[in-house]
């Protein structure tokens, strides 16, 4: 998954460059080149997760090969780990 800017004048770069800059230096800000699309079935079998994975499934088509899954589920699990609402 690639991210451009929103004005154009940046070269394109993967979520992690992304994720650490910021905005891009032309100003604007990082979006996806293209949006995932999931099945409908696959949102359907979305519904029986608990939150942290949700956000895991959700989030992996957007990081790409910035991440393996292992250091995702980490981060995810790490960030939501003192939650106290289900």
């Amino acid at each position: 998954m690639m991210y451009v800017s929103t004005r154009g004048g940046c070269p394109k770069v993967d979520f992690k460059g992304a994720l650490l800059a910021g905005l891009a230096p032309d100003g604007g800000l990082y979006v996806p080149e293209s949006i995932p699309q999931f099945s409908p079935q696959k949102i359907a079998g979305l519904a029986r997760l608990n939150y942290s994975d949700l956000a895991l499934e959700i989030m992996m088509p957007f990081v790409g090969e910035s991440f393996t899954r292992a250091d995702m589920k980490r981060m995810i699990d790490s960030a939501y780990a003192t939650f106290r609402h289900a």
